[in-house]
């Protein structure tokens, strides 16, 4: 039956009522003028004065780095392609002035990478383990597709990593969030480690074999120059690091009656804590220390711990991306699983972080479509807390970008282009702050993770001159925790985590302005081309290396399928009785594809 009158008379004044709703929000945020503090119009003269106490002086480039992948399924067996490629900008410092230039990007030849990956269906499993039992369609999809997802991941790190290293390179892009990456990548290494055993391990290397204990080591403490906190699942670690720097000073055997003064925390916290790092040692054979009465004797060995992680996740890495004789994804016999790959991930990553924080460098990750709800769940909650302001109302939207969007637009005269909002900690993710009579704040989910690591905001870069009110999108950023620029935004916080509640101290512009987030504002401002409409407001190097995979993706495509119609036919015309069995859905996409192939040819 066709649509009644009564439909659509309903459907009026359901849209009414769904339009109201949004008028009366748009109203109140409109009307919040305690919410414009959130954002923060850049200050172009401070941007100057902290590039050049960050950078120096000099010629110097940005590089933006973008991946893509693709597969095809031909015969029971899988073909991915993964590329990661790059574009680089111009960035001038001098007393004078900063000149930022995107106008004349270039590609460089050898910053691009790329991996050719085929895999029987029936393996997939032994690459993603959780799915072994797997019937359901809708997993075993997801499961081949964590795998081409945790390679691109490799590539756009490895080859971040690559242009960070480089002496002339001084900002670098990531076409995703570095947060949000982070989490995905810890989970997959916990899960590694609930699992017992990875294909990396044992793996030699010139400081001694790989071993679980490096591994677990090196997804927690990465090289060691990474903020751990003494709270929760971390303080364990927090204290072997403690535990190791002590060592390398040259203190080692360690009194356990000292450790307390040596290490600045309570008798009795650090009592409990040392009580789970004894079943951490017996887990491990005592492999990280021995204890004889009060005295502790650190393996000294253990040091030694990221040199051999490092070295076997760069030869992980190597072997995927560059030459190999058997399978890329098999080592000594056995499948690297997802697992691992997203492990060799996250040490990747913690790399090239340490790298931009030590080198003097600026990490900036990008997105373009995000529903995070940081700023609503928890940064307005703590505003509130932090200056008594209980008047402050919480606007109710989707996202923060809706919120942003909105007061941006509704406040243009008040608020010009390009702007930022606060910056904060990314830990904040996984906080809720609750407001009844007080506010409290707790962990979203038992446990917050770790501080003083990744530090996030939102922007904006554009208006249209005919009409203000009428911006770019806003975009979420994030970058590294620099402490010598951003310890003086550090705020005390009272949390309720598993276990209970936690003081901790992050990152939080509330009084004290962010100096680089001014600064990533700036060199952002100047890194769009407004006149392609479709990257007004974002990133001119990450528009041009997204193009270039799409073109660099098409290319492998053709490839990938040149050759399993070339090499797999001949094997199907020899097996019949294996290919029969395959699934319906399959051979009918199987009879698509050579039916395009054939109209093409006509």
């Amino acid at each position: 039956m066709l649509p009644s009158s009564r439909d659509s008379i309903r459907l009026r004044d359901a849209l009414r009522h769904l339009l109201d709703n949004f008028e009366m929000r748009v109203r109140e945020a409109s009307n919040m003028d305690s919410l414009l503090k959130i954002c923060v119009p850049l200050k172009d003269k401070i941007a100057h004065r902290v590039m050049l106490n960050f950078f120096g002086e000099g010629s110097f480039k940005m590089f933006g780095v973008d991946g893509s992948k693709v597969q095809e399924e031909r015969l029971e067996m899988l073909l991915f392609y993964i590329c990661a490629a790059g574009f680089y900008g111009n960035l001038e410092i001098d007393e004078k002035k900063v000149i930022i230039d995107i106008s004349h990007a270039e590609w460089d030849e050898p910053l691009h990478i790329s991996t050719t990956i085929p895999l029987w269906l029936e393996d997939v499993s032994n690459l993603n383990d959780s799915m072994e039992y797997s019937g359901s369609e809708l997993e075993l999809n997801r499961s081949i597709e964590s795998i081409p997802y945790a390679l691109m991941c490799m590539a756009e790190l490895k080859l971040a990593y690559d242009a960070m290293v480089r002496n002339d390179v001084k900002v670098v892009f990531l076409d995703r969030l570095i947060s949000g990456t982070y989490g995905p990548l810890a989970r997959d290494f916990r899960l590694l480690l609930k699992r017992g055993y990875s294909a990396i391990c044992n793996m030699e290397t010139p400081y001694g074999d790989l071993s679980m204990l490096d591994l677990r080591l090196a997804g927690y403490l990465g090289s060691g120059d990474i903020h751990i906190p003494f709270r929760g699942p971390y303080a364990i670690y927090a204290l072997i690091r403690a535990l190791i720097r002590e060592v390398t000073g040259g203190n080692n055997p360690l009194n356990l009656r000292e450790l307390p003064e040596m290490l600045g925390l309570n008798p009795n916290k650090l009592k409990n804590i040392f009580k789970r790092l004894i079943k951490l040692n017996k887990h491990y054979n005592n492999a990280l220390f021995n204890l004889n009465g009060n005295l502790l004797e650190f393996n000294e060995d253990m040091i030694n711990y990221w040199r051999r992680a490092w070295f076997a996740a760069d030869k992980i890495i190597r072997r995927i991306f560059g030459e190999f004789e058997d399978h890329p994804l098999m080592l000594n016999g056995q499948w690297i699983t997802v697992l691992d790959l997203n492990t060799v991930n996250l040490l990747l990553l913690y790399k090239l972080v340490s790298t931009a924080v030590n080198r003097g460098k600026l990490l900036i990750g990008i997105v373009k479509d995000t529903g995070a709800t940081d700023m609503i769940r928890a940064c307005i909650p703590i505003l509130k807390k932090i200056r008594g302001n209980m008047e402050m109302a919480i606007p109710k939207f989707r996202s923060d970008r809706a919120l942003l969007s909105l007061i941006s637009a509704s406040n243009y005269e008040k608020l010009p282009t390009p702007w930022r909002s606060i910056e904060y900690d990314a830990c904040l993710s996984t906080i809720i702050g609750r407001i009844n009579d007080t506010i409290t704040l707790e962990a979203a989910r038992k446990i917050i993770s770790r501080e003083k690591f990744i530090v996030k905001g939102y922007f904006q870069l554009r208006s249209v001159k005919s009409d203000p009110s009428m911006r770019s999108a806003v975009f979420a950023y994030d970058r590294p925790y620099y402490e010598k620029f951003d310890s003086k935004m550090l705020k005390t916080l009272r949390c309720v985590e598993i276990g209970g509640e936690v003081e901790f101290k992050i990152p939080f512009e509330v009084e004290d302005e962010s100096w680089i987030g001014n600064m990533a504002l700036k060199i952002l401002s100047q890194s769009d081309n407004p006149n392609i409409i479709e990257e007004m407001g974002h990133n001119h190097l990450l528009f041009l290396a997204d193009k270039l995979v799409k073109l660099m993706v098409k290319q492998g495509r053709e490839m990938i399928r040149g050759i399993a119609d070339l090499d797999l036919m001949s094997t199907a015309h020899k097996y019949r009785a294996f290919f029969s069995a395959r699934r319906f859905r399959d051979i009918r996409s199987e009879a698509e594809h050579i039916r395009e192939v054939k109209a093409r040819e006509m």
